[in-house]
C-alpha cells in the first residue's frame, strides 16, 4: 500500500493534521515525498508527505492523495517537490 500523511490540514483549521493512509501514525518512516493538494482556483487546501516509490511500485499510486482529496473537498490538482530541481511539479 502506498503510504501518505496530511501535515497541514489549512482548510479545516487543522484538524486532519498529522493524519495518516495506508499505515498506523507510529511508522512515520520513509515519508520524505512532499506534496501539495489545490483545488481549481489554485487555494491551497493541504500539505503532506508521501513515500517514494519504489521499483514495483505504481506510479498512479502518486494520486492517492488526489484522490482523497477530490472526494473530501474537491481538490483538483496534486505538486510534488522535485528534489533535483528544487521546484513544485504539478502531476
Amino acid at each position: 500500500m502506498f503510504k501518505w500523511m496530511i501535515t497541514k490540514d489549512i482548510i479545516n483549521a487543522g484538524r486532519l493534521n498529522k493524519k495518516s493512509f495506508n499505515f498506523p501514525d507510529s511508522e512515520i518512516t520513509n515519508l520524505t515525498n512532499k506534496f501539495k493538494l489545490y483545488d481549481d482556483d489554485d487555494n491551497l487546501y493541504f500539505e503532506g508527505i508521501a513515500q517514494e516509490l519504489g521499483d514495483d511500485d505504481d506510479p498512479e499510486d502518486e494520486f492517492n492523495p488526489l484522490d482523497w482529496a477530490m472526494n473530501d473537498c474537491g481538490c483538483t490538482y496534486i505538486k510534488y517537490y522535485n528534489k533535483k530541481t528544487k521546484a513544485w511539479d504539478t502531476l
